[in-house]
């Protein structure tokens, strides 16, 4: 009887030190991906820190870009009307000129 009971002591025992080992190993584990974590987690703010004056800084562009293209869209039509205008010149001098040596 008292081997049957030391011996379910001793087996009791080396299950209990069989789940320490693995809870051991489990926080070692956990530990690891922890450091993991906290070192991606750093990499990823410094990454993404700039981010938002980086988004600023481009809507700033690109209304300054938009508005340019207003302008120029603006100009391009005036030059467009003055050109239209001075290529229109020679046939109104022609027609002019025409209409000049009608009446004589």
């Amino acid at each position: 009887m008292l081997f049957l009971v030391v011996g379910f002591n001793v087996l009791l025992a080396l299950v209990n030190f069989y789940v320490a080992w693995k809870i051991w190993r489990l926080g070692r584990s956990l530990a690891e991906a922890t450091k993991v974590m906290t070192s991606l987690e750093r990499t990823i703010h410094n990454i993404f820190y700039p981010a938002p004056m980086v988004i600023i800084k481009g809507q700033v562009g690109t209304r300054v870009f938009r508005e340019a293209c207003a302008r120029w869209g603006y100009q391009v039509g005036q030059v467009e009307r003055i050109l239209r205008l001075l290529t229109g010149l020679p046939r109104l001098w022609r027609r002019g000129l025409g209409v000049y040596r009608r009446r004589r």
